[in-house]
């Protein structure tokens, strides 16, 4: 899954767009519209109406985007693969009763009011399996003043020692009002990979932590390397938000993040064999977040004003 949000100085009203795609083959996935009788009226995409997707497992109504009628967005699970797998795993001394993504997702946009207090609300919910992304309360949420990406926090509600991203930098230490996810981890703090020392990861500010081939894995267990394997491609659709946001920083709008979703990335030259065989070995090339693959693909733009409508 791949999505990316920009919010304040970033756009050109000052408000928040945001641009989600789920790369995953089509399932059962149908967009909920609440009417809760207490709370916010809501909009959330799961992944899967049945709690699943082919081959990756159960889920438990865990998705994305979802917006609310106070403007308050979630727009991803927040990236980080942990212990090499999206779908659990944390250690077993902090594994507790707590409450699953697709839940906790549910609560916060029928309940939180602005992106501040869905974090909270995140962050003081108990968790069930750490090493679990969509086990896990997190992601990333954000408003028009506001935006936050939850990687990793430990079950412990007493000290969740959260591993976070409120902005997005260049190289030269600046800050930007743009945050961007995909299926690897990208703060620059190790433990935030959740992964064993031996996995070799590389890290880029751009791109974040992934492997270049299964040699640096360190495991032959086919459903974690495949996992560990997609921090490569995942980090190169990082580089490729970094790249366009970066370029029409401060025009941003909602059409900008329509044209990103179709912009396709090119292959290198060479028979498809060949092109396989390198990146095997660790090529690189240029990627992007269109592709055949996505099975949902939605824009964000909640309204600057209560009587006018958002979009979703």
């Amino acid at each position: 899954m791949q999505r990316c949000l920009r919010w304040g100085s970033a756009t050109t009203k000052s408000q928040l767009v945001a641009g989600v795609s789920t790369d995953h083959d089509c399932s059962f996935q149908a967009t909920i519209v609440a009417y809760p009788e207490k709370g916010n009226v809501f909009i959330y995409t799961p992944f899967s109406v049945n709690g699943s997707i082919p081959i990756l497992g159960r889920q438990y109504m865990a998705g994305h985007p979802g917006l609310n009628s106070k403007g308050v967005a979630y727009v991803h699970h927040g990236g980080a693969i942990l212990d090499g797998s999206c779908s659990g795993g944390g250690p077993l001394e902090e594994w507790c009763y707590g409450v699953r993504r697709g839940a906790a997702t549910f609560h916060a946009l029928q309940f939180a009011n602005s992106a501040q207090e869905a974090k909270d609300m995140m962050l003081n919910l108990p968790i069930g399996d750490p090493g679990a992304v969509l086990g896990s309360a997190g992601g990333m949420w954000a408003d028009a003043t506001y935006g936050i990406v939850l990687e990793k926090r430990k079950g412990s509600l007493e000290q969740p020692a959260p591993i976070t991203r409120e902005f997005t930098y260049d190289q030269e230490g600046k800050s930007y009002d743009f945050l961007y996810a995909n299926n690897n981890a990208l703060s620059p703090d190790i433990n935030s990979t959740g992964a064993p020392s031996e996995v070799n990861y590389r890290y880029t500010l751009e791109g974040g932590w992934r492997i270049l081939g299964p040699e640096d894995a360190c495991t032959d267990n086919p459903s974690i390397l495949k996992a560990i394997m997609s921090t490569k491609n995942s980090a190169a659709r990082n580089e490729f938000f970094h790249r366009v946001m970066l370029a029409k920083y401060g025009q941003i709008s909602v059409d900008h993040m329509q044209a990103i979703y179709r912009q396709s990335g090119t292959l290198p030259e060479g028979t498809y064999e060949k092109i396989v065989e390198a990146w095997k070995e660790g090529k690189q090339w240029n990627s992007s977040a269109a592709h055949r693959g996505n099975a949902f693909t939605a824009l964000i733009e909640p309204s600057p004003a209560p009587e006018t409508p958002g979009s979703y």
